[in-house]
């Protein structure tokens, strides 16, 4: 099911998200930066400055979600949310590193549906909440990480090689 759950703005749109496998749970807010191409498949972004600091949003195809996942966070992204190619739940599965192991990214990365895609755009604020932020968690949540241009958190990871 559902990871968690995005809103728009102060108390705007709320829809659902999907955990990728190779990520970190924590929530972040901030400003939403569409990544430029919009499939990240080139090897860099070409907005990169305008992405530091903020929540990546690329649409999904053309590269691995491992890949786009990357080039956001080497572009400074807090947070990376992967828009699916249809109304459609969607589990992001990762790449293996060169030991067997899955690639670790210590930011967020998420899934969306297409429909809630058309509702991130550029400049507004986000807030990405986990509904449970660790597997097995407790009862208390970790406060939000709240991105801005000046500030790149590095948040934690799970088991395996953490890119940071």
């Amino acid at each position: 099911g559902q990871a968690g759950t995005i809103t728009v703005g102060g108390g705007g749109a709320v829809f659902p998200f999907w955990r990728s496998a190779f990520s970190g749970r924590q929530s972040v807010e901030g400003e939403v930066a569409w990544a430029v191409p919009e499939h990240a498949e080139t090897d860099a972004l070409d907005n990169a400055a305008d992405v530091a600091g903020k929540v990546a949003v690329v649409r999904r195809g053309k590269c691995s979600f491992t890949q786009k996942a990357l080039r956001c966070h080497a572009a400074g992204a807090v947070g990376v949310i992967i828009v699916n190619s249809e109304d459609q739940a969607l589990v992001l599965s990762g790449d293996q590193d060169a030991n067997g192991g899955l690639v670790r990214l210590a930011v967020p990365v998420v899934c969306v549906w297409m429909s809630a895609g058309e509702q991130l755009p550029a400049g507004s604020r986000v807030s990405l909440r986990y509904d449970s932020p660790h597997e097995g968690g407790g009862s208390q949540r970790p406060p939000p990480h709240t991105a801005s241009s000046k500030s790149l958190g590095k948040g934690g990871g799970h088991h395996g090689r953490l890119v940071l």
